[in-house]
């Protein structure tokens, strides 16, 4: 989006830059030429701000997603664990004490 703004932005200074050095060109013709370039311009930063934020907020969901699966390794390990030792349980003799 970025590429457009500035291409457009290049075309309109080109443009500019032609009709001043023309000598045939009205000064309102130059003013307007010159209007577009700037808001051109401000529409680029616009976008180059908006794209940088696009940015962070992307870096923010990696870092969570990364502390996410980092939680569920942790999970998984666990229930690993309490696994293994139900299964041990399980394989264990059961000892019961005298019936009355």
């Amino acid at each position: 989006m970025t590429k457009r703004y500035l291409h457009i932005l290049t075309l309109t200074v080109a443009a500019t830059s032609l009709i001043a050095l023309s000598g045939c060109a009205t000064v309102e013709s130059v003013e307007h030429a010159q209007s577009t370039a700037n808001q051109a311009l401000s529409t680029a930063g616009a976008a180059q701000q908006a794209a940088a934020q696009a940015q962070q907020t992307g870096s923010q969901a990696l870092g969570a997603a990364q502390n996410a699966q980092q939680s569920a390794d942790r999970a998984n390990t666990a229930v690993g664990a309490l696994k293994a030792d139900l299964d041990e349980h399980k394989s264990s003799p059961v000892h019961r004490g005298p019936r009355g």
